[in-house]
């Protein structure tokens, strides 16, 4: 599992007690400032929408994941040890679909 180790800090987590304990003090916290960052850069992304060719989107359509997981990862309160998070969504082949016809991610 890779963290970043200066969010980690701030929350006075370390790596081997993540991997010894497994739920930590402080890691849903430290977990949601990771999700909120890797939120915002989806939506400075998508402000660049209009400045992409049709061509280039496939390579774009990973977001639609990473979006999804997000949106799961808020629903069990930021836990990464929910099992449900390592299911597979079944709305994905239809997100990627859709996104792709309407020419966005």
């Amino acid at each position: 599992m890779m963290l970043p180790v200066n969010i980690l800090a701030k929350y006075n987590i370390s790596q081997e007690e993540i991997f010894r304990s497994g739920s930590v003090e402080g890691l849903n916290d430290a977990i949601f400032e990771i999700a909120t960052l890797a939120n915002d850069h989806l939506l400075t992304a998508r402000t660049f929408l209009k400045d992409i060719s049709k061509q280039a989107l496939p390579a774009l359509l990973s977001a639609v994941s990473c979006d999804l997981y997000l949106k799961k990862l808020e629903k069990y309160n930021f836990n990464i040890f929910e099992p449900k998070l390592n299911r597979k969504d079944w709305k994905l082949p239809i997100k990627l679909w859709f996104n792709y016809n309407k020419n966005k991610f």
